[in-house]
């Protein structure tokens, strides 16, 4: 799945061991629910 590119909208302190807890915003809440919980990869692009 490629969510795609995005803007940080927050650098809050949920990097630990390695691992970090990233939140995507989408527009509707439905597509919310069918994208649910996920382990993903994230890069970061400067």
């Amino acid at each position: 799945y490629v969510y795609g590119y995005a803007i940080a909208g927050d650098t809050g302190t949920a990097l630990r061991n390695g691992h970090c807890v990233v939140d995507l915003f989408f527009k509707h809440y439905e597509e919310c629910l069918r994208f649910g919980a996920k382990k993903l990869n994230v890069y970061v692009l400067k």
